[in-house]
């Protein structure tokens, strides 16, 4: 005889909370379409460091070593205020979210960039 409570479809797991409250855990796919990320899909990063560093070369050619499509034309700097550090935007593309990540990866390892969005 089958429980009258249960259904055919199982409800999500059910994790605690910081408080210890009960909250149904995330799901990836309703976390993918909040955020706006669907992969393969073009994206966009800045990359900051130095001016005279040289990376309105070094991100685009990061990027590529990854064997991504970069969009070159997309290309966009903004020197600071003061002209002592440079912001670096372009567009690629990613197939995966293992992609999109390693972009970032790759960046914040260089010692050029100090900061990424």
């Amino acid at each position: 005889m089958p429980v009258p409570w249960r259904t055919a479809a199982a409800p999500p797991p059910r994790v605690r909370g910081r408080l210890g409250f009960a909250r149904p855990s995330p799901d990836n796919a309703a976390m993918a379409a909040a955020t706006g990320f669907t992969f393969p899909g073009t994206f966009e990063v800045s990359a900051m460091g130095a001016s005279g560093e040289g990376l309105e070369q070094l991100v685009p050619d990061t990027i590529e070593a990854l064997g991504l499509t970069v969009h070159r034309d997309s290309l966009s700097t903004r020197a600071s205020r003061a002209g002592n550090y440079v912001s670096v935007t372009i567009r690629f593309d990613a197939a995966s979210r293992e992609d999109y990540q390693a972009v970032y990866g790759a960046l914040r390892a260089l010692p050029e960039v100090r900061w990424t969005l």
